[in-house]
C-alpha cells in the first residue's frame, strides 16, 4: 500500500526544528520520501496532516507490561513504537508474536526474568511469588541461559542479589548465545567489577550505588565527601560507558512521579 501524509510539521533529520508543510511518502511500510515537493500517485492513500505534527517513534527502554496486555496500545497511543521489557514472561512472547503477525502494538525486546542467587527456601519463595530465576552455580547458570535462549528471549535479565559464580557463567553464556545482559550493577560489584560485561544498566541510581559500594557507604556525617568522590569519579565511569558500549537507562522520571501515582490517581 502507497500512503502519503501532507501538510504535516515534520521533525528536521537533525532533530533541532519542525519543518513546515513537509509531504511524507510510505510505501509497503517503509518511508521513500520526506521533503516540501512530492508527487502523490493517483492509487495513494493520503492523509491531511496539517496543523499536526510527525516526529520518529518514540522508545521507552524500560518497561513492566506485567499482564496488562492493553498497555501495548497505551504506547502505541502516545507515539512509543519500540518497547524494553526488562522482566519477561511467557505471555509477553506471545504477544510479541502477535504484534509480529499483524496484531496492534510497538516492537517488543523481552528480556529474561529476574536471574539473582538466594537460599534454598528464599529461593523458592521469590520464585513462586515473583517469577526469579534462582540460580545459584556455573552450571545450572549455563542451562538456564540456554534454555531462555531457546524460548525466544532477547537478553538475560540480572538482578542485585546474583553471585559471582552465576554472573560469570550468565554473562559468557548470554555473550556465545548472542544474548544480550541487562539489568542492575550486583550487590557484590562496582563500576569496575562490570567491565563491559554488560550491554545496559537498569537504573541511574544502580551507578550511584555502585559508586557508593566503591566509595564505602555514605551516611549523614560523609555525604559531602560521597558527592566530592562521585564528581571526581564521574568522567572516568562515563568514559569506560562509552568504550564498553553500555547503555544506562535513567527511569529518573518514575522516581519524579511516585507522589503523583500515590496522590493523584486521576492522572
Amino acid at each position: 500500500a502507497l500512503i502519503v501524509i501532507k501538510n504535516v510539521n515534520a521533525l528536521s533529520s537533525d532533530g533541532t526544528r519542525m519543518l513546515a508543510r513537509q509531504t511524507l511518502v510510505v510505501e509497503d511500510g517503509t518511508i521513500q520520501f520526506i521533503g516540501s515537493k512530492a508527487e502523490i500517485p493517483d492509487d495513494a492513500i493520503v492523509v491531511d496532516g496539517a496543523g499536526k505534527y510527525l516526529i520518529p517513534g518514540l522508545i521507552d527502554s524500560h518497561v513492566h507490561l506485567w499482564q496488562s496486555p492493553n498497555d501495548l496500545l497505551l504506547y502505541v497511543a502516545n507515539g512509543i513504537t519500540q518497547i524494553r521489557e526488562l522482566i519477561g514472561e511467557p505471555d509477553h512472547l506471545q504477544w510479541r508474536d502477535e504484534i509480529r503477525n499483524g496484531a496492534a502494538g510497538p516492537n517488543m525486546f523481552i528480556a529474561s526474568p529476574r536471574i539473582g542467587s538466594f537460599g534454598a527456601i528464599e529461593g523458592f519463595f521469590m520464585s513462586w511469588t515473583q517469577g526469579y530465576a534462582n540460580l545459584s552455580d556455573a552450571e545450572t547458570a549455563k542451562e538456564a541461559v540456554k534454555e531462555f535462549h531457546r524460548q525466544g528471549y532477547d537478553a538475560v535479565k540480572i538482578y542485585s542479589q546474583i553471585n559471582d559464580e552465576t554472573y560469570n557463567a550468565v554473562t559468557k553464556t548470554a555473550r556465545d548465545m548472542n544474548m544480550k545482559v541487562v539489568g542492575h550493577v550486583p550487590f557484590a560489584y562496582t563500576m569496575k567489577d562490570i567491565d563491559g560485561r554488560q550491554d545496559s544498566v537498569a537504573h541511574l541510581e544502580e551507578v550511584m550505588n555502585a559508586l557508593n559500594r566503591e566509595f564505602g557507604d555514605y551516611g549523614y556525617d560523609n555525604t559531602e565527601e560521597f558527592l566530592d568522590f562521585v564528581e571526581r569519579r564521574s568522567a572516568d565511569v562515563a568514559t569506560d560507558l562509552v568504550k564498553n558500549d553500555v547503555a544506562v537507562s535513567t527511569t529518573l522520571w518514575l522516581v519524579e512521579s511516585f507522589i503523583i501515582q500515590k496522590l493523584e490517581l486521576d492522572n
